[in-house]
């Protein structure tokens, strides 16, 4: 289970899991976790999505883009960039990790 679906599975039209998006890609679900936490971050940058995750990742746009899709498009992942960076109001572009550790606290070992 990827730390991403509890908050995936409420957003209206996305897929219950990371799993399911990384069956549907071809990839590990560990590898898919990693992109859409990088795609989420790049979403928030002021930068262009895409040409930010293609250079964290390494991986090629047509990836990006399949694993886009598999998400549920370009909203679906503008409402989970939307709900992880609301934590980050005030604190600057912390990165998702410092959102979903606001969201989850002990997740990563660690008192809020």
């Amino acid at each position: 289970m990827s730390i991403l679906d509890p908050i995936l599975s409420p957003i209206d039209g996305a897929p219950n899991t990371v799993s399911d998006i990384a069956k549907s890609v071809g990839i590990d679900p560990a590898i898919a976790e990693k992109i859409i936490m990088t795609l989420t971050d790049a979403h928030v940058d002021e930068r262009n999505t895409m040409a930010v995750a293609t250079v964290k990742t390494g991986l090629d746009a047509e990836t990006l883009s399949t694993v886009i899709a598999q998400l549920g498009g370009e909203e679906i992942l503008g409402k989970l960039a939307i709900g992880l960076s609301m934590g980050s109001a005030g604190r600057g572009n912390s990165g998702l990790m410092d959102d979903l550790a606001l969201f989850f606290p002990g997740l990563f070992g660690k008192k809020a």
